[in-house]
């Protein structure tokens, strides 16, 4: 069939079409695949989730949602089968049949064109047995966040949490499992050894290492520099979203689409429209339930109708029921002061359709007083109060309400019978406290010896940041921007670029500052550039029984940070070191010498050339 959006599709497959599923499974069962792969490390299993995630897509795709996107969608239903099947698998538990498991540590042939390829591939196998390691639902999300590429609102609907929030949820996630994994590859590699680090984690270090190991690791890479280079030159998470895909089995997708148009029905797979929104779309069914779908959703249909006629019953006026209960000052009467308390203005009374003590439910920007003998409704905390800071003005609006004595009663005639009326003034508020933006940032050290990397600014309140500035006074690096305005809880990007031509040999650090209105952070650059180690390709000396002139011709592919001279006299007493000075050439390539006195001949010399690294080279002479 002709090119159709994923939504096009869908609506097509919700009238009937099996072509158009068809064609949504052929876009999306590779993907799938590899998902389930990674998740469950067995063919066989991935190859049954996968089958599952399409045979439920099938029988509820008419409560996916109109905001909704297929892929999101269909990801979500792998990913709750992925997790059930791991839930219930058992520490003992082997499949009899199980095939070889995928080579997933593979990187895709597209990311090894740069000139780092050959120990991207060297590491990549620790990168994966890292991830392996994590807890599957940090796995399941990493993964479809960086490999399977679901933007923000497709993972809000998969965590379950409003889309605003998604950015600082996934940055929370990728700053947390890559500081795992960078501790974990750093405990892997076996290329190098450092005594210190081994006493931490044993000659064969297993990935699935304690928190106290990890805090243990942290501590000894912060005091060992050789540990907190090599673990900060691995960036795990730009490996492990270059991992190629995990292919199916040959000829497993033709048998599985196979067996869902054989059992796609002739009618639309749904009832016209689709599912109320109560129905939960993502609830994977038990074998054979498909063609149960229909019956569910009428169920559930004529449950709402039935729960729309009782509440109309209890809220109507008129009704006896609605008078007995909101008669009582109970909970319906408290709910119903609520809603109409919330949204009014801070001036205008509270009425009350009851006679009797009532407690006003405010909004979740004001805290309310109870009166005497009511019963405070119980508090709850939103997910938009997540990493808000409280709010230094609450007001109470309409808090308690004075019961008018019954042999006096103050009344507004109704249509339907007399409705007593109680007035109650709400305290007005205050003035509001300005909200104020707390923006940090994923890294407060950024390693760019490879040329490149990137922070987040994050902005961890409900207020927008209004402008910030990035910058940097170091000429060798270049940001990708200068300036920007982040909303609540949301994140952006700065790419930082290094001249690392610019930057001498050895470690080079410049400050990255992020400024807004109300504060600012430092973000440390660091390039730490090693080249070869110097050569001395000869040392000569010339001496009298008064003075030493030594001259040596070194040689490095950055340049000789400094040359030194150390001498033994003809006593035996040791002296120096004696500063070399460049005589001719260049750091690069040069003579180096001195000229010094002594109280005796000089029996023999040693000079050491020293680069920006510093790492050295050494050669004797003596007095010609």
């Amino acid at each position: 069939m002709e090119q159709q959006t994923d939504s096009r599709l869908v609506e097509l497959a919700l009238g009937g079409d099996g072509r158009a599923f068809a064609e949504l499974f052929h876009r999306y069962y590779a993907a799938v695949y590899d998902f389930a792969a990674r998740m469950m490390r067995d063919a066989g299993e991935a190859e049954d989730v996968a089958h599952e995630t399409f045979r439920d897509a099938m029988a509820l795709i008419g409560g996916m949602g109109p905001d909704a996107t297929f892929r999101g969608w269909i990801f979500a239903i792998a990913r709750n089968l992925a997790l059930d099947r791991l839930d219930g698998r058992s520490a003992m538990e082997s499949r009899t049949d199980a095939t070889p498991e995928p080579a997933f540590s593979v990187l895709d042939a597209r990311s090894l064109a740069s000139p780092g390829a050959a120990e991207a591939e060297a590491i990549a196998p620790l990168v994966w047995e890292a991830a392996a390691a994590l807890d599957d639902r940090q796995l399941s999300l990493l993964d479809l966040h960086l490999r399977q590429h679901l933007d923000e609102a497709e993972m809000a609907r998969v965590i379950g949490v409003p889309e605003e929030h998604a950015p600082l949820l996934l940055a929370r996630l990728t700053k947390t499992t890559s500081g795992t994994m960078q501790d974990l590859v750093l405990a892997l590699d076996r290329r190098y050894r450092c005594e210190g680090l081994e006493a931490i984690v044993g000659p064969r270090p297993k990935a699935g290492l304690l928190a106290a190991t990890r805090k243990a690791i942290d501590a000894h890479a912060a005091a060992c520099e050789q540990c907190a280079r090599r673990r900060e030159a691995v960036a795990p998470l730009a490996l492990f979203s270059a991992f190629a895909m995990v292919d199916p089995p040959a000829g497993s997708a033709h048998g599985i689409l196979d067996d869902l148009l054989a059992a796609w029905p002739e009618s639309s797979p749904t009832p016209a429209g689709r599912v109320p929104p109560g129905v939960p779309p993502l609830r994977a069914l038990d074998q054979g339930s498909e063609r149960r779908e229909p019956y569910i959703i009428r169920a559930f249909a004529g449950l709402g109708a039935l729960a729309v006629a009782l509440l109309a019953i209890l809220v109507l006026p008129a009704s006896p029921i609605a008078l007995t209960r909101f008669g009582s000052g109970g909970r319906f009467a408290t709910a119903r002061a609520g809603a109409e308390a919330v949204g009014s203005s801070p001036t205008a009374p509270a009425v009350l359709g009851v006679v009797g003590t009532a407690t006003a439910v405010p909004s979740r920007a004001a805290t309310s007083t109870p009166a005497t003998g009511g019963s405070p409704p119980p508090q709850t905390t939103s997910d938009a109060q997540v990493g808000a800071s409280t709010p230094a003005n609450t007001e109470t609006p309409a808090a308690t309400a004075t019961a008018t004595p019954a042999t006096a009663p103050t009344s507004t005639p109704a249509a339907t019978g007399p409705s007593p009326t109680l007035a109650s003034t709400a305290t007005p508020a205050g003035t509001p406290t300005p909200c104020r933006a707390v923006l940090t940032s994923n890294l407060s050290a950024l390693n760019v010896s490879n040329g490149s990397n990137s922070f987040e600014v994050l902005n961890q309140s409900p207020c927008d940041s209004g402008p910030y500035s990035v910058s940097s006074s170091a000429a060798w690096l270049v940001l990708d921007r200068k300036a920007g305005d982040v909303g609540p809880f949301a994140h952006q990007t700065i790419n930082v670029v290094a001249d690392t031509t610019a930057v001498r040999e050895g470690t080079t650090t410049a400050p990255i500052e992020v400024t807004w209105a109300t504060g600012s952070f430092t973000v440390q650059a660091r390039v730490t550039k090693v080249g070869a180690p110097p050569v001395i390709l000869q040392a000569t000396g010339a001496c009298t029984p008064n003075s030493a002139t030594v001259t040596a011709s070194a040689t490095d592919d950055y340049g000789v940070a400094s040359a030194v001279v150390s001498y033994v006299l003809s006593d035996g007493t040791a002296g120096g070191p004696v500063q070399l000075g460049l005589l001719l050439g260049s750091v690069r390539s040069g003579n180096w010498s001195a000229t010094f006195s002594v109280s005796r001949p000089v029996r023999s010399f040693t000079v050491t050339a020293t680069d920006g690294a510093g790492q050295t080279a050494s050669a004797t002479g003596g007095c010609g």
